[in-house]
């Protein structure tokens, strides 16, 4: 004698709960992709960043003027640092770095600081970052 075989199949609500389920699951994955995705930009264009600033920084000390004291808020000239960064080949590819140089109060005398900021291949915002440098005073 055969048993009869239990031809219960799984009903509507079973099957529509393990759609919600795996579809639930499914967009958590990607998701997550996703968001690691970009994190691994920003961290890349904060390390190039940083390689271009720290390349333009070097760049002034070494054939930048060195700083004598000035008078604190006013503008100084651009042209000197610009030199220095001009000659620049070794920054990632498309970074660009600009320059801009006032004199601020350090230690109750006025000295330059020269502003670096470096800006990515996609000309915004994101991603670029600054550094100020004081170059060495003039002994």
């Amino acid at each position: 004698m055969l048993g009869r075989l239990d031809e219960r199949g799984e009903s509507l609500v079973e099957v529509l709960m393990t759609v919600t389920i795996v579809s639930i699951a499914v967009v958590g994955i990607i998701t997550g992709i996703g968001t690691a995705a970009s994190s691994s930009k920003l961290h890349r264009d904060a390390a190039s960043a940083t390689v271009a600033l720290v390349i333009a920084a070097e760049a002034i000390e070494a054939s930048a003027p060195p700083a004598a004291t000035c008078e604190v808020g006013r503008t100084l000239d651009d042209a000197p640092y610009e030199t220095a960064l001009s000659s620049l080949t070794d920054l990632p590819d498309g970074w660009d770095v600009d320059v801009s140089a006032a004199c601020a109060e350090v230690a109750e005398i006025g000295l330059p600081h020269v502003t670096l900021r470096a800006t990515p291949p996609s000309g915004t915002s994101a991603g670029a970052a600054e550094l100020v440098v004081v170059p060495r005073r003039a002994q």
